[in-house]
């Protein structure tokens, strides 16, 4: 059997301790062998597969997240102009309000009948309607594409 050296089961120094410090022995070493590197296994490549579908939906969603996005935006921005208009109508209908009060106290209707009555104007119930009914002469029909080429034939012929 080999030599393995002196077997120590218990070691009595520790750091610190005022134990004494066996003494140990020190075998030579001879410099390691050098170990031939083993060879590298062959890399394999493995193909990168793009998978069309992924990318048209990923695609999609990206262009719908921009459009609901861009919806938002004009959704406000038809909001902002739809508050505008209803401010424009409210402002609007009052000035509407104030000239429709103006043109009714701009005239009097005793004085507009009166004046009415002086130039010969008379109530829609006491003038007298008469009816006329005029005949319109007829039309006489033109002759289709085909009636007009028979007919030119026809004079070629007579």
């Amino acid at each position: 059997m080999n030599y393995k050296g002196e077997i120590q089961y218990v070691r009595f120094y520790t750091a610190g301790s005022a134990a004494q410090k066996l003494e140990t022995r020190v075998e030579k070493k001879s410099p390691p062998k050098k170990m031939p590197r083993p060879t590298p296994a062959p890399v394999v490549k493995t193909p990168v597969v793009i998978e069309p579908y992924a990318i048209i939906g990923t695609v999609v969603a990206v262009v719908m997240v921009a459009l609901v996005i861009l919806g938002f935006f004009h959704l406000n921005r038809i909001s902002r102009h739809r508050a505008a208009m209803e401010k424009y109508i409210e402002s609007v209908t009052a000035e509407n309000q104030t000239l429709q009060m103006q043109y009714e106290q701009g005239y009097d209707l005793e004085k507009v009948r009166d004046t009415a009555e002086a130039m010969g104007l008379v109530p829609v119930d006491q003038v007298k309607h008469i009816k006329v009914a005029i005949v319109e002469p007829m039309k006489e029909r033109e002759p289709s594409f085909w009636e007009a080429v028979w007919e030119d034939i026809q004079e070629l012929f007579a």
